[in-house]
């Protein structure tokens, strides 16, 4: 009885859903900014990439998050930790100098080379190692966060989703804008951006980002000085040929970020899931009678140079076809130091990468097609030491050699205007090898070893869309993901592989999305079931020699992520964000014979609830929009092991601003971001000292003004 009273509420409430939406259409505005407001008290639209072609988002069978450049700066994300804010159901972290990425709890929490993230971050296009995910982010024209599986288009490393960056291009237009921010850590930071048209064939774009900031932590430890520069071409020979071509370069100065003791009280002498050392949680001190040899802790100076080429060269064949070429560089370099705890940590990290990919996409009558070739190359080492003072604990010593090749189609089929058919391939080729030095499990010896491993998969996709009503589309998709195999860095025994197994995942997804009330109210709603069998897991132990990856056997992930926007008026909108995740761990036991199975997967909070309001006050020469946002994060582990210090408390963090806006062609306002102070945890590690967990924190409360002009 019950079930069908749910069953019926359900019934009529997409009865309701598609009687509004029923309401005589009205004109729709594209654009690639705002996605949150709109002109004359309607939600604008945005159009994305994300199944690499242009659309607008309402019409993409996924849940894609999409973020617009204005937003950005309007909220001060400048990197992509803080896009976490404004998406249901993810944690975007630092690691060091890398940045972790989860999605509806898949992710990865240890920076080593031979095992890649299952979450692709792409910049222009272009697959990037999750080291350089850490660079700034300054004139962008939109953030795409795409949930679940993406193996049919995206390939390798996509298992668990992806996100994409992509910047302004030049346009044809003369144009100058900047960015100015002071605030407290005496935070400097400047963006200047110039576009300048050379002729009617060619444009060209420059923008500059300056970050100075002192650290978080008491010692000074996590300051940041960046610089950074990026030159874009964009060339129009013909009305059939168009190129694309940018450079990025990024050099980091500042303090590494250390990592503080958690889960001790030091009041009691006894574990504490949730007790920092101090009574404030950022500072990293350490009294003597825990540094011993160490000797004080401190702030060490860190090194990053990150340099990405890329480009885009478009060639239109026909009315309907499109050819596209996408080649890439990446090279990086940083020495990182910082401390866990009283032990310090000496990472030096070299990566080195080439792709590329050739697509072709169009429409033929009822079909639309997308169909492509990509190829990568990468090398990456890296050498850490870890040690007490004058005392080496333990080292890490490798490099990794990986390559590939892919090719995929993906189709839309349209059946009649409301109904379509949607179909995808791909088949990957990856292999990886790697050598290095390892120490055996009492870490007085070096064992040199070798290891090589490949990998092939052909993934799948199929699905369904249908319009309820002229601006309601529902959706229903099954489709497979993979990740390729890869290896530990230490030698194979007779009674243990080094070798790791290729993790798949099946994920089935039904959404609805829609606009209703004459273009006011946006709802999008999707419920997700994976399966996920071979989930790689890694925790990092300070007191292991090997913090071995070993093959889960099988993970439960479902949920519904819901998203709403209101736009009552032209000066008022609100936003909502439900994410509900039920990830864990249904199959599992440790190498070492501990079972970890029904456990929450790690960084995977059950509920995330962003909300946010923002009013207009009119004026003759502009406006005052007053902005907050909250979010909301229920508990959640930082590692597969549930580590009693590792656990983060529910929490609620809030950032409000006033700006003065005078016909955006300059701002000057003041923001406040994490009012509530709350020390948020972001990567951790099991062991430190005192320990049971040392862990990185997210910024304090921090505060400032920012003025903008553009002309």
């Amino acid at each position: 009885m019950t079930k069908c009273l749910s069953d019926a509420k359900y019934l009529g409430a997409v009865s309701l859903l598609a009687c509004l939406a029923a309401q005589p259409a009205v004109a729709q505005t594209a654009s690639a900014g705002r996605a949150d407001t709109g002109s004359g008290g309607q939600v604008s639209d945005i159009i994305v990439t994300a199944q690499k072609r242009s659309e607008n988002v309402q019409r993409v069978p996924a849940a894609v998050t999409a973020l617009g450049g204005e937003l950005l700066v309007r909220s001060g994300v400048s990197d992509l930790v803080a896009v976490q804010n404004y998406v249901p159901s993810v944690r975007f972290q630092t690691q060091g100098s890398a940045v972790e990425i989860y999605i509806r709890g898949i992710g990865q929490t240890f920076e080593v080379p031979n095992s890649e993230p299952p979450t692709a971050f792409n910049f222009n296009g272009i697959y990037l190692a999750r080291e350089l995910a850490s660079q700034p982010m300054y004139d962008i024209a939109r953030v795409e966060v795409l949930p679940g599986p993406q193996g049919t288009l995206y390939g390798r490393s996509a298992l668990g989703g992806a996100v994409n960056i992509i910047t302004e291009r030049p346009s044809d237009s003369l144009e100058t804008k900047g960015v100015v921010e002071l605030g407290n850590y005496d935070l400097v930071h400047v963006t200047g951006i110039q576009n300048l048209p050379v002729s009617d064939k060619m444009s060209v774009r420059a923008a500059v980002d300056y970050t100075n900031r002192d650290g978080y932590l008491k010692t000074g430890a996590g300051a940041v000085d960046a610089l950074s520069g990026r030159l874009s071409f964009l060339i129009q020979p013909t009305d059939n040929f168009t190129a694309f071509l940018f450079g990025q370069h990024t050099r980091g100065r500042g303090a590494g970020q250390n990592l503080v003791n958690k889960g001790f009280n030091p009041n009691t002498f006894q574990i504490d899931r949730e007790s920092f050392l101090k009574d404030d949680p950022w500072d990293d001190r350490l009294d003597a009678q825990y540094t011993g040899l160490s000797g004080p802790v401190r702030a060490v100076p860190k090194r990053y140079n990150g340099t990405i080429l890329g480009g885009q060269f478009d060639l239109d064949v026909g009315d309907d076809a499109t050819i596209t070429f996408i080649p890439s560089y990446g090279k990086l370099r940083y020495h990182d130091i910082f401390y866990i705890t009283a032990l310090l940590n000496d990472l030096s990290y070299d990566l080195e990468q080439y792709s590329g990919e050739l697509r072709a996409s169009g429409n033929t009558g009822n079909l639309n097609w997308v169909v492509g070739l990509n190829a990568y190359r990468a090398t990456n080492s890296v050498n850490q030491r870890l040690s007490l003072g004058p005392i080496p604990l333990n080292f890490y010593d490798t490099t990794n050699r990986s390559k590939g090749l892919g090719a995929f189609v993906h189709l839309t089929y349209s059946l009649s205007d409301s109904l379509r058919l949607l179909a995808g391939g791909r088949y990957s080729d990856d292999s990886r090898k790697g050598f290095g030095l390892a120490t055996d499990s009492a870490g007085l010896n070096t064992i040199p070893w070798e290891n090589a491993v490949s990998s092939s998969r052909f993934d799948w996709k199929a699905g369904i869309e249908y319009d309820v009503a002229p601006r309601v589309m529902a959706y229903a998709i099954a489709q497979s993901g993979y990740q390729p195999a890869t290896y530990n860095a230490a030698p194979s025994t007779p009674t243990a592989s080094a070798l790791v197994d290729a993790p798949t995942i099946t994920a089935f997804t039904a959404g609805l999305k829609g606009r209703f009330l004459d273009n006011k109210l946006q709802v999008n709603t999707e419920a997700f079931y994976y399966i996920y069998k071979g989930l790689p897991l890694q925790a990092f132990d300070l007191q292991l020699q090997l913090n071995a990856i070993f093959n889960a056997e099988r993970v439960e992930i479902y949920g519904n992520q819901l998203d709403v926007v209101f736009q009552p008026t032209a000066n008022d909108n609100l936003k909502l964000s439900v994410g509900y995740l039920h990830a864990r761990q249904t199959d599992a036991v440790t190498p070492s014979g501990l079972d970890v199975s029904g456990l929450q997967m790690q960084n995977a909070p059950d509920w995330t609830i962003s909300a946010g309001y923002s009013h207009d006050f009119q004026f003759s020469g502009g406006y005052l929009r007053a902005a907050v946002d909250s979010r909301y994060e229920s508990s959640f582990f930082g590692d597969y092991l549930h580590t009693v210090g590792a656990r983060q408390k529910a929490y609620t963090m809030t950032n409000a601003s006033l700006t003065f806006n005078s016909n955006d062609k300059w701002s000057i306002g003041v923001w406040i971001k994490n009012i509530e102070n709350e020390a948020v945890q972001a990567s951790t590690a099991s062991g430190g000292i005192p320990g049971p967990v040392a862990a990185a924190l997210q910024a304090p409360r921090t505060f400032g003004l920012r003025a903008t002009f553009g002309y």
